[in-house]
């Protein structure tokens, strides 16, 4: 995030794939990305569809 936060996804379901290629998506025009949305991102190579679950804070990244 713009001020430091960091936050990881645990996706809903399985995304085998994600792990060895990157993936593609698309979020609403406002940016914002919420928990359990209806985002789905698409692995790419594979083509893979995996979807957003919750968020959760991990730690707050160094500032340099």
């Amino acid at each position: 995030m713009s001020d430091g936060r960091l936050y990881r996804n645990d996706l809903r379901g399985g995304c085998s794939d994600l792990k060895f290629t990157g993936f593609a998506w698309n979020i609403n025009p406002s940016g914002q990305v919420c928990d359990n949305e209806p985002v789905n991102m698409r692995v790419i190579g594979s083509g893979q569809v995996c979807s957003l679950g919750k968020f959760t804070q991990v730690s707050a990244a160094p500032r340099g």
